[in-house]
C-alpha cells in the first residue's frame, strides 16, 4: 500500500498486505485492518508479504464529492433452500457448470472447453471418474469420509491450468459451504454504486493525469476493446471475450506487489506498456475495455478469501478488487485476476497457464464463498476524452 501526494492525499490504517492490490488513495473511502491475496490457484499467494502502517485516515475533499448512482439491475437475492441438491457455478452458455452434492458424492458438470481436462484430485480420500459425451464432461466424486470439515478438489487441464472448488461435510453428507449472508450483501452492494469523479478516474489512467496522455491512452483502450471484439455484436459475448483476454494476457506482477504496489502499476497506460498488474489493474483495464463497448461495468472494491479457503472457515481475508456489469437488467460478476493463470515472479520469470472460466458470469452464492463486497464504484473512462 502507498500514500499519495497532493488534493487526493490520505492516510491509510494500519494494513497487513499479503499478497494482492493497492488502491491509490484517491479511490479509496473507507479503510480497515485486512490482508491482501492474489487469485485462488497462485502458489505464491502463500508465499508473498509484506506489511507497512500508518495513522488513521481522513477523507479528502475530492472524495467527500463522490455521489451515489444506481446501477440499472434488478435482481433480488434468493437464498437456497438447501446447500445440498444442484447449485450454478457459472451462468455462461459456453461453460455451464453445474455442481451437485448428493450424500458423499460431488458431481461436477459442464461444457467441454477446448483443452478439456486432464485429471481431477480431491485432498480427502475419494474414488473419482471423469467422463466425457455429448459435448459435456462429468466429474464424479464419492469420498470415504463424511467427517465434518471442509476439503478442496481440484480440476486440471491439459492445458496446465487448474480450477479449486471447496466443498463442506456436515451430518455425514457433502456440501455446498453456506455464505448466504455474504452473497445478499453483494447484491446490494450492486444497488448503490459510487460515482467516481473524473479527476480520479483519470488517475487510473496515467498516474498525474496528463491531458495529452490521458487522450492517447484511452484511444489505445478503445483500439484494443475493438480488436477484442471484432465481429462480435452481443454485449454479454463481448464482455466475455474482454474478462479472458485479460486473464489470458495480463500477469500478477509480484515484483510490484513487493515494492508496496506502486501506484502506476494500477494504471491503464501501465497496464498496457508492461502486461502485468495486481487485481486492481485487472479490475481497472476490465472495466475499461469493457466501457468502450459500451457496456456498464462496475469497480469492485472489497476482500477475497486466501488460497482455496472460503469465508465460512474464516480464513485470513485480503483486500481484493474485480467487476460486475450489468447486461439487459441482470447483473454478471466477473473476475479477471482469479481467472488468470499468468505470473511474473520475483525472480523475473514469467509463468504462462491458459485462463479458466470459473469467475465469469460466476453465480453469486459460488462468488460468496471467496469474494466479499464492500463498495462499487463506476468509472466514466470516455467521458475525460476531448
Amino acid at each position: 500500500m502507498y500514500k499519495k501526494t497532493g488534493a487526493f492525499a490520505l492516510v491509510l490504517t494500519a494494513v497487513i498486505l499479503t499478497g494482492c492490490n493497492g488502491l491509490p488513495a484517491s479511490s479509496v473511502i473507507s479503510s480497515s485492518s485486512t490482508v491482501e491475496s492474489s487469485s485462488e490457484n497462485s502458489a505464491a499467494s502463500t508465499n508473498s508479504s509484506s506489511s507497512e502502517s500508518s495513522a488513521n485516515s481522513t477523507a479528502s475533499s475530492s472524495e467527500a464529492s463522490q455521489t451515489d448512482t444506481q446501477s440499472s439491475a434488478n435482481l433480488e437475492y434468493e437464498k437456497p433452500a438447501e446447500r445440498t441438491g444442484e447449485h450454478i457455478v457459472t451462468y455462461d452458455p459456453k461453460s455451464d457448470i453445474k455442481i451437485t452434492f448428493e450424500g458423499l458424492r460431488v458431481t461436477l458438470s459442464g461444457v467441454n472447453q477446448p483443452w478439456d481436462i486432464d485429471y481431477v484430485t480431491a485432498d480427502r480420500s475419494a474414488d473419482i471418474k471423469v467422463t466425457s459425451s455429448g459435448g459435456r464432461f462429468t466429474v464424479t466424486i464419492d469420498f470415504y469420509s463424511g467427517e465434518d470439515g471442509f476439503t478442496t478438489f481440484r480440476v486440471y487441464e491439459k492445458s496446465g491450468s487448474r480450477t479449486n472448488y471447496r466443498v463442506k461435510f456436515a451430518d455425514g453428507k457433502v456440501c455446498l459451504p453456506d455464505c448466504s449472508d455474504v452473497a445478499e450483501k453483494n447484491m446490494k452492494v450492486t444497488q448503490k454504486a459510487v460515482e467516481q469523479p473524473l479527476e480520479q478516474v483519470a488517475e487510473y489512467v496515467v498516474v498525474g493525469a496528463d491531458k495529452q496522455v490521458v487522450n492517447t491512452t484511452l484511444l489505445m483502450v478503445k483500439a484494443l476493446s475493438d480488436e477484442i471484439c471484432a465481429g462480435i455484436s452481443d454485449d454479454y459475448d463481448k464482455l466475455r471475450e474482454i474478462e479472458q483476454w485479460v486473464a489470458n494476457n495480463i500477469y500478477y506482477d509480484y515484483p510490484a506487489f513487493d515494492r508496496g504496489v506502486p501506484e502506476e502499476t494500477l494504471t491503464l497506460k501501465y497496464i498496457l506498456e508492461n502486461k502485468s498488474t495486481v487485481c486492481g489493474g485487472f479490475s481497472n483495464m476490465t472495466a475499461a475495455l469493457a466501457a468502450a463497448q459500451g457496456i456498464e461495468i462496475y469497480n469492485v472494491h472489497g476482500t477475497g478469501a486466501e488460497g482455496v479457503f472460503c469465508f465460512e472457515e474464516k480464513p485470513t481475508e485480503a483486500t481484493h478488487e474485480f467487476n460486475f456489469a450489468v447486461i439487459d437488467g441482470r447483473v454478471i460478476w466477473l473476475d479477471s485476476d482469479f481467472d488468470s493463470r499468468k505470473y511474473y515472479r520475483q525472480n523475473g520469470v514469467y509463468e504462462d497457464g491458459k485462463a479458466i472460466r470459473k469467475f465469469f458470469d460466476i453465480n453469486v452464492e459460488i462468488l460468496a464463498l471467496t469474494h466479499r463486497a464492500k463498495y462499487a464504484e463506476h468509472r466514466d473512462y470516455f467521458a475525460l476524452l476531448d
